[in-house]
């Protein structure tokens, strides 16, 4: 026979040249599959993380209005209203993340 001849046990396997290219594509496809399902899964629960934020974000908004009823707010010279749209930019995801947290920056 051609190919390789190895023993386990009392059980002989034959391994050719296309049974090792056969392995090799089937283990790629699996590995694509395996990675595809991951990728969609992360993607779902992040989709849903984002649904329920909206709502999340909407009981925290009320909490804040209850806790501090304050409809005008001066900060660095500029006035801001209750209602207004405050877009935040910051150059460093890091301090994002550390203020959103609520750590020291």
């Amino acid at each position: 026979m051609e190919g390789y001849e190895f023993y386990i046990g009392s059980l002989r396997f034959v391994v050719d040249f296309g049974g090792v290219i056969l392995a090799a594509v089937v283990s790629a496809v699996l590995t694509m599959l395996v990675m595809s399902f991951l990728f969609m899964k992360r993607v779902a629960e992040e989709a849903s993380i984002l649904l329920t934020g909206a709502a999340q974000m909407k009981n925290v908004m009320e909490k804040c209005r209850r806790l501090f009823p304050i409809d005008v707010v001066e900060y660095h010279g500029i006035t801001f209203k209750r209602g207004m749209a405050v877009k935040i930019t910051l150059s460093d995801k890091k301090k994002l993340c550390r203020l959103l947290c609520g750590q020291k920056l």
